[in-house]
């Protein structure tokens, strides 16, 4: 009989290496499929960030868009304002508009643009 009581001592020592084992290894796999849930809601909360900001990214493209399209039409205004302004003043130059004989007053039509700058006109007469 003290040959089997020696077995049987190894074997209970045994089975609780191998029951602490197996806990260990369970609870490993209880971290590892908490933190995979964490990572799945991670990811799903990313997805939806992902696709917020896509949203937000056509946004800022269009928004892109008509500002651009804004800019181009105000400096094809700007670049006839200013035209409008050499012409008017090159035409004031060459009609003496120094001269006291020159008509006064007069008429113009009032856009809703604002005005150019005043060219500086260096006046010689």
């Amino acid at each position: 009989m003290g040959l089997f009581s020696g077995r049987a001592s190894m074997l209970e020592v045994q089975n609780r290496a191998l029951i602490k084992t197996a806990q260990e290894r369970a609870q490993r796999i209880s971290n590892l499929e908490r933190e995979l849930q964490q990572a799945g809601r991670e990811v799903e909360r990313l997805k939806a960030e992902a696709e917020r900001l896509k949203v937000e990214a056509e946004r800022v493209k269009v928004e892109r868009e008509f500002y651009h399209k804004r800019v181009l039409a105000l400096e094809q205004n700007n670049h006839e304002l200013t035209e409008a302004a050499t012409k008017y003043s090159l035409w004031g130059q060459n009609n003496g508009c120094c001269d006291a004989s020159a008509p006064s007053g007069a008429a113009f039509r009032l856009s809703a643009a604002p005005l150019p700058p005043k060219p500086a006109i260096a006046c010689t007469s």
